[in-house]
C-alpha cells in the first residue's frame, strides 16, 4: 500500500443463529413493526413482530415469527394501505360486528387482489 490509497475491508463476525428477514419485509410505523405472513392460497396475515439487530439489508426478528414461515418481502406498504382502505370502506355503513369472530386485537387474514407479492402468481 502507498500513502493515500484506499482499501475495502470486510470482517466476518460470528454470532448466535437468529431468524432474519429482508428489512423491506418489515412495515415499521414507529411504535410497532409488522410483517405479512403468507398463509397459502393467496391469503396473508398481518403479524406484529419485535425486531432486533440490523445486518445490512436484513433485520433479526426476536418475537412474533417462527422459522420456516414465509413473509412478503416487498410491497408491504401497499398491502397495508389496501387493508386499511378495505377496513375503512366496510365501516362506512356504520358499526358492524367483526366477521369470522375476529376482534380488534386479532388480525384477520386478508387476500390481496392481483398477483401475490409473495409468489408473483395471481390469486382471485
Amino acid at each position: 500500500m502507498k500513502p493515500e490509497m484506499f482499501v475495502n475491508v470486510e470482517f466476518g463476525v460470528t454470532s448466535a443463529k437468529q431468524l432474519v428477514v429482508p428489512a423491506e419485509a418489515v412495515l415499521d410505523t414507529g411504535d410497532r413493526q409488522t410483517v405479512f405472513v403468507d398463509l397459502g392460497d393467496g391469503y396473508l396475515e398481518p403479524r406484529r413482530v419485535v425486531v432486533g439487530s440490523r445486518f445490512g439489508d436484513r433485520v433479526a426478528i426476536t418475537r412474533g415469527l417462527s422459522a420456516g414461515e414465509r413473509v412478503v418481502s416487498s410491497g408491504t406498504f401497499l398491502i397495508d394501505s389496501e387493508s386499511q382502505l378495505k377496513a375503512a370502506a366496510s365501516g362506512m355503513g356504520g358499526p358492524q360486528p367483526p366477521r369470522g369472530g375476529a376482534t380488534a386485537s386479532q388480525p384477520t387474514a386478508l387476500k390481496p387482489p392481483g398477483p401475490s407479492p409473495a409468489t408473483g402468481h395471481r390469486h382471485d
